[in-house]
């Protein structure tokens, strides 16, 4: 595996992510879980099948403390001009779910297996769409 990787890098070849459970070192810390009462149930409740979101457009927040908008959000990426619905964006959250990830990750749109060609992503970030709580944003 490590030379197919070293080999790609010498050629130039991208390799692209599939489904991954990366994201901040803060998403642990922020104790806001993907399932069982954390985001993906949040949004299954609360997010409209028909919502459309941009590139980076924050779907969801889910607030860390009570006085910062830093937060566990769900956002779409590498989009160029398409947009997703918030059908797409509950499939991904689904799929990291299923995936195993506990707190943060990324998710190809669709049946895609490359996240270069769009993603939902669940990160932590310090400029969330909420101050404390939970939000559709």
């Amino acid at each position: 595996m490590k030379v197919l990787i070293i080999l790609a890098a010498l050629l130039g070849i991208s390799i692209q992510l599939d489904i991954n459970c990366r994201g901040s070192a803060m998403c642990s810390g922020c104790k806001q879980p993907l399932g069982d009462g954390g985001m993906l149930d949040f949004i299954n409740d609360n997010l409209s099948d028909d919502a459309v979101f941009k590139d980076g457009q924050q779907v969801a927040c889910k607030s860390c403390h009570l006085t910062k908008n830093e937060g566990l959000c769900v956002f779409p990426q590498k989009l160029g001009d398409k947009t997703v619905t918030g059908k797409d964006v509950k499939r991904a959250v689904q799929r990291l779910k299923e995936k195993g990830c506990k707190y943060c990750g990324s998710a190809p749109l669709g049946d895609s297996h490359n996240v270069g060609d769009g993603e939902i992503t669940v990160n932590y970030i310090t400029n969330g769409c909420i101050k404390h709580g939970n939000k559709i944003c």
